[in-house]
């Protein structure tokens, strides 16, 4: 019974160790190259940074220049919109008037 046991602890159990074991030292294997990459993907990440904070505050400015431009615009075309409305009403006074005096000659 002993050596049966035996048999079925060193055909199975150890190739079960020896897998785990493997496994294991692939792992590491593999985390000691990710370790070892890191350092410089973290470098490269800090370097991009710099170029991204300098993109974000020429977009930030664009876009408060944008908005002034838009701003200016929007002031303009109230102002033009005014003055249309303001001639609006004086050529409806005019034509009016106009067809007072037509009536007031048709009269006579």
């Amino acid at each position: 019974y002993l050596d049966v046991q035996r048999k079925l602890a060193s055909e199975f159990g150890f190739h079960v160790i020896d897998k785990t074991l493997a496994d294991a030292k692939a792992t590491k294997a593999d985390a000691d190259k990710k370790i070892t990459v890191l350092p410089g993907r973290v470098q490269e990440l800090k370097d991009k940074q710099a170029s991204l904070d300098k993109a974000q505050s020429k977009a930030e400015a664009d876009l408060a220049t944008y908005q002034a431009k838009n701003k200016d615009l929007l002031a303009q075309f109230n102002a033009a919109k005014s003055n249309l409305d303001k001639l609006t009403a004086k050529l409806n006074d005019l034509n009016s008037a106009k067809s007072k005096a037509e009536s007031a000659v048709a009269e006579s």
